[in-house]
């Protein structure tokens, strides 16, 4: 009975890894294609392939376009080796879907210590929403890797393999390749300031508040240098001032109940799953 289990674990891994070949073998293929912009990739390709690499960042992106800092700098220097086009604008995304799996089978393996793990990476590898991501001219998948990034950093400090301000400063550094990463490690710092509260431990809430210190001042910078001037400028407001979630009637409940649903509606036909077989 124990080698029918051990077999049968053997056949769904390895069926699960041949489902992500596949679906990596796609994108990469699909990629291949040199499908034509669209209007939002048009505009932030404008910038990338009309500046020289000096003056990428000496002012806002055309258009209202906005994409973090080393994004934007990876990107520039990805088209100057392989030059202009759609294909390698669009490498960064799909080199960011590739590591996203990887990252994924780690945190599913090491971290989660879950017993199929290469079959739960098969389910991120054929996501609707992340395959149409991966060749697209756009930071989501890298700022995707960045969320996943930040989380096994904690998982290496937890494991004491980096200290405290390594982990609070290479959080601030992925900062300027992904927004996210802001939420995330504020997230994290929270926890750790209220389990310190909880705890009765002075050490954990002093490295919390330095740590968030360190965090916060590199937010700083980097809004004013970079965020600010399209945050600003009015556009981005206007725009996704229908998208805010608001609680205060029952016409702002419903509003918002839709927004959440149009957020699942992403994710296809495995929208139950996530969000129900989340835990």
């Amino acid at each position: 009975m124990y080698y029918l289990k051990k077999d049968s674990r053997w056949w769904i891994e390895r069926i699960a890894m041949g489902w992500i070949v596949v679906a990596v073998a796609v994108n990469i293929l699909y990629n291949m294609q040199n499908v034509n912009f669209w209007v939002d990739e048009a505009m932030l390709a404008y910038s990338i392939s009309t500046r020289s690499l000096g003056e990428l960042a000496a002012t806002p992106l055309a258009w209202n376009q906005s994409a973090p800092l080393l994004y934007v700098y990876i990107v520039k220097v990805i088209s100057l080796v392989a030059g202009n086009s759609e294909f390698s604008l669009r490498l960064c995304s799909l080199f960011s879907y590739c590591l996203l799996l990887f990252m994924y089978f780690f945190l599913s393996k090491y971290v989660l210590q879950h017993k199929y793990p290469v079959l739960e990476t098969a389910l991120p590898a054929s996501l609707p929403i992340l395959m149409g991501y991966s060749h697209e001219f756009k930071p989501y998948m890298t700022e995707a890797c960045v969320v996943l990034g930040i989380l096994i950093l904690y998982y290496v400090y937890a494991s004491q393999k980096i200290g405290w301000y390594t982990f609070s400063c290479i959080c601030s550094a992925l900062i300027l390749l992904g927004n996210p990463a802001c939420f995330v490690t504020g997230g994290i710092l929270c926890c750790e300031c209220l389990s310190g509260i909880k705890e009765r431990n002075m050490d954990r809430i002093r490295r919390s508040v330095s740590g968030g210190a360190i965090v916060l001042a590199a937010f700083v910078l980097y809004y004013l240098y970079w965020l600010r001037p399209v945050i600003h400028d009015g556009y981005m407001v206007d725009f996704w001032k229908d998208y805010r979630f608001s609680f205060s009637n029952k016409a702002a409940l419903v509003h918002s109940l839709s927004l959440i649903g149009d957020m699942l509606h992403a994710f296809g036909q495995y929208w139950a799953v996530i969000f129900f077989g989340g835990g």
